[in-house]
């Protein structure tokens, strides 16, 4: 079986949060997962600190089969990207691919499956708001510490396809 050609775009939501969109082209199995996952690392910046503010976004549309290989290297994946803080959303799962990866036993709080666009956009900002108040907090609490002693245009994307 030939792996799928996976199509990457850099996008933003409307609140301004940069995030990747990736669309394979047909259903991804063992070891094309291990392709898509060296191409979506490609796209990330190098530093963890840059990737961070990146939420992948995984297009499911035309995913129509899985397997437990297929989801072993989802889980794989998300587990990498989840240690640079890469927040990883699947989009337009069809149910049995959505029955293959929740069956791996992916912590509740990396697997995030959205249906709608709005909720892709809502996820992808929560987590940035998240971050950065964590962030926030980081740099108050270092800088206590130093003084007493951190649109609708994924469809159009998805049509270009």
């Amino acid at each position: 079986m030939a792996r799928p050609k996976v199509f990457i775009v850099h996008k933003r939501t409307p609140d301004g949060y940069p995030f990747l969109y990736v669309k394979p082209d047909r259903s991804v199995f063992f070891p094309s997962i291990e392709y898509m996952k060296v191409k979506i690392n490609k796209e990330l910046p190098d530093s963890q600190e840059m990737s961070a503010k990146i939420a992948v976004v995984l297009d499911g549309e035309h995913m129509f089969r899985a397997d437990s290989t297929f989801a072993q290297g989802v889980k794989n994946m998300i587990s990498s990207l989840s240690d640079r803080r890469v927040l990883t959303v699947f989009y337009n799962l069809r149910k049995t691919v959505f029955r293959a990866i929740h069956g791996v036993g992916i912590p509740s709080n990396e697997f995030h499956n959205c249906r709608t666009e709005e909720e892709v956009y809502h996820l992808i900002k929560t987590h940035n708001k998240i971050r950065v108040s964590r962030s926030q907090s980081n740099i108050e609490t270092l800088f206590n510490q130093s003084t007493t002693s951190c649109g609708h245009w994924i469809s159009q994307s998805a049509q270009a396809y």
